[in-house]
């Protein structure tokens, strides 16, 4: 995720005059796509119903990520929060 970020952000996207005419086809691209995959995934799975999850197997998963992984699950926190204020600070433009 941290790659994407850098990637996006670092990249220059200023479309040029002949690119800035064509700005609607990828928006009516996308909405078609998405108008379609809707469509699609609803005629597959007309009558899936979500399963309802085991209440025991959440608190279990919540109390084994604050008590023995707390510090991990942490540290992973703050590295990440590191890396996208580092993006920021690298894309943002002077």
């Amino acid at each position: 995720m941290v790659l994407f970020l850098f990637a996006i952000m670092l990249a220059d996207f200023r479309p040029s005059l002949e690119e800035a005419r064509f700005k609607a086809i990828p928006g009516v691209a996308s909405i078609l796509l998405f108008i379609f995959l809707s469509i699609a995934l609803i005629q597959t799975w007309p009558n899936q119903i979500i399963p309802k999850q085991n209440p025991k197997e959440a608190s279990s998963l919540a109390h084994s990520m604050f008590s023995t992984y707390l510090i991990p699950f942490e540290l992973i926190s703050i590295l990440l929060l590191a890396a996208l204020v580092g993006a920021i600070v690298l894309a943002r433009r002077e």
